[in-house]
Order: structure tokens, then C-alpha cells, then sequence
């Protein structure tokens, strides 16, 4: 399905002198538990906690036009209850 939502990606390379380099890339999505609903995704059980997303494949394109699939981590589904939101943090995803 497609839903509209807000999609983010941080990179970031430390390095201390002498030291190693760490390079840290983080990717999430953010979009409303609503929008999930219009399109038949079921998001909570019977007892109204929200589902676990871990596996879903999410497809964006990121603002210099690359769209690239990414797969959401395994726990880190999260509702933000007071606004109807639920974050998803996702991983590097390739196709077998």
C-alpha cells in the first residue's frame, strides 16, 4: 500500500585524531496510525496495543530522487499515542 508520511535518514562520520572512524547512518519513518487504517492495515490487537511491525518492507525516495527499500528492525515499532503517529526505525534492506 502506499501512505503519505514523513521519511529520515541521518549520516554521521566521527573521527578523533588518531582514532577510528565510525560512520552511523539511522533511517525512520513517521506516519499517522490513520493513514495505515484507510488503507486496511490492521494496527492493534484486541486488546488496542499496537502491532508489531518488524519485516515490513518500506519504499521511499529520499529528496535527491533516490528510492531505495528498507526494512523495519525488529522492536522498533512505536506509537506516539498523543498524536497519532506510530515511528518505525529501518534497516538497510537488499532483495535476494
Amino acid at each position: 500500500v502506499t501512505v503519505s508520511g514523513y521519511a529520515s535518514k541521518h549520516s554521521i562520520d566521527v573521527n578523533d585524531i588518531g582514532f577510528v572512524s565510525v560512520n552511523l547512518k539511522k533511517a525512520y519513518i513517521d506516519v499517522t496510525e490513520k493513514s495505515l487504517k484507510d488503507k486496511g492495515i490492521i494496527t492493534r490487537d484486541s486488546s488496542n496495543n499496537l502491532l508489531d511491525f518488524d519485516g515490513y518492507l518500506v519504499t521511499y525516495t529520499d529528496m535527491s530522487n533516490q528510492t531505495k527499500t528498507y526494512i523495519v528492525q525488529k522492536g522498533q515499532s512505536k506509537p506516539d499515542e498523543s498524536t497519532g503517529h506510530i515511528i518505525m526505525i529501518l534497516g538497510y534492506y537488499k532483495a535476494s
